[in-house]
């Protein structure tokens, strides 16, 4: 008891010390814990949004091109355009990427039956395309002839079968429907870079068109350029100066483009990271993780599924970012605690000066 009374202003200090730093602690694991489960609770709404977003889009597409590849007009038209590509000969391709090098030429000024029809099909699909904001729509016949296209890319006037671009996802999705003779069939690709327009990403989806008999005439393509699925992805409102949504492709790729690169990180930068493993395998979730710039970040992941591809959803912001206005509160709130404390302590010193003296 002597030892207490005599190093009575010792054992104050270290004892208002001693509780001083565990009750700071205890304040700032709780302000921590309250604000991860804050962040992660938003990203997990962001990603279901950017999947829905997904979701619609998509939905919508396969509608559109069921829609045109079923109205009668341009049935009719791509049956006499089949007929008029016959009557070119055998130079028809070659021709036609003369004529049409300038791809503002309609084909209305030209002679041919094709040139006639061409100017039909561009009057409808170029305001299409200008509405919805496709890149390309083309008209490919049955022997996998592209018979028409709005840009006149070089895949126009060539065959998909067994010419230059015969492997090319569009190609193969145009060669699933024509080689199994497929009726009423809807066919995506996954981006992938597409040579005919420079390597640039590009996304397919095809349908079949058939004539009134059921029989199969030929293949109606959108080509979708990624900056449709960008614009998707890049609505950042409420996620901070470092929050971004991105999509990743089953080979680790990124399928939209990041918002930390000046160039193009689609198909090009690789995001092998924890969260995108997870949602490979089918998981949805949040955890901390280190994202594809090497940085430690708050991760909500999942899948979306479109046709045959899977891709993974993120929504990502930087954990020092999150815990900044934290270091803010927790300092406020310390100084109020100290502050507190110290009052206390005084009170009680004076009061045990008073008892003992």
């Amino acid at each position: 008891m002597q030892f207490l009374f005599k190093h009575k202003k010792r054992m104050a200090v270290l004892f208002f010390c001693l509780v001083f730093i565990l009750t700071a602690a205890i304040v700032y694991q709780r302000m921590v814990s309250k604000t991860v489960e804050s962040a992660k609770s938003d990203l997990m709404l962001f990603r279901d949004l950017r999947q829905s977003k997904l979701e619609n889009y998509f939905e919508t597409l396969r509608s559109e091109i069921i829609f045109w590849s079923g109205n009668g007009e341009i049935r009719l038209l791509l049956e006499s355009v089949n007929e008029a590509w016959v009557k070119l000969g055998g130079d028809s391709g070659t021709n036609l990427k003369k004529k049409y090098r300038d791809k503002s030429v309609s084909g209305a000024s030209g002679g041919t039956d094709y040139d006639h029809l061409h100017s039909a099909l561009h009057t409808i699909f170029s305001q299409f395309q200008k509405t919805r904001g496709y890149y390309d729509l083309l008209l490919i016949d049955a022997k996998g002839n592209v018979i028409y296209s709005i840009e006149k890319e070089p895949d126009f006037a060539t065959n998909l079968i067994d010419g230059p671009w015969k492997d090319t996802s569009l190609a193969v999705i145009a060669g699933v429907i024509l080689n199994e003779k497929k009726t009423d069939a809807v066919e995506f690709s996954d981006f992938s870079a597409y040579e005919p327009s420079e390597g640039k990403p590009a996304l397919f989806v095809a349908s079949s068109i058939s004539d009134i008999d059921g029989e199969l005439m030929g293949v109606l393509a959108f080509q979708i350029a990624n900056q449709a699925i960008n614009k998707i992805m890049h609505v950042t409102t409420g996620m901070g100066e470092t929050g971004e949504t991105y999509i990743v492709g089953k080979d680790f790729l990124m399928r939209s483009q990041s918002r930390f690169s000046k160039a193009s990180s689609v198909l090009k930068v690789r995001v092998e990271t924890e969260p995108v493993k997870k949602a490979l395998q089918g998981e949805n979730g949040v955890l901390e993780a280190l994202d594809y710039r090497g940085v430690d970040v708050l991760s909500a992941y999942g899948s979306f599924k479109f046709d045959n591809t899977i891709w993974v959803v993120l929504a990502e912001i930087d954990r020092d970012e999150v815990l900044q206005p934290v270091m803010q509160r927790f300092l406020y709130c310390v100084t109020g605690i100290f502050l507190f404390m110290l009052l206390v302590s005084m009170l009680l010193f004076i009061s045990f000066r008073w008892v003992y003296r």
